[in-house]
């Protein structure tokens, strides 16, 4: 946009490296997708930013754990995660 003003948006996509076998709820699965916007301004000496970000996947399941005693075995486990953000710096 004009004067100083900025628009953004972006996505990405991440392999999950982790085997379902070896999830646990204390260990959250990699998120897949990332969807992302943000606005940003800038005046006299201040530049504002704002954004929001939201991520994903899919939802992950397990079998039969490979993690001794069979706590989470037939388990689920879903993660989405929303992040809201603003941002101030100023310049000399």
């Amino acid at each position: 946009l004009k004067d100083g003003h900025k628009v953004r948006c972006g996505y990405v996509w991440h392999r999950n490296p982790i085997p379902n076998e070896t999830l646990t709820p204390f260990i959250v699965p990699i998120v897949e997708h990332t969807v992302s916007a943000g606005y940003g301004m800038q005046t006299r000496n201040w530049e504002i930013d704002y954004g929001y970000q939201l991520m994903f996947g899919d939802s992950a399941q397990v079998g039969a754990s490979d993690i001794l005693g069979g706590d989470f075995d037939n388990s689920e486990i879903d993660t989405t995660l929303h992040i809201l953000y603003i941002s101030f710096l100023r310049r000399s």
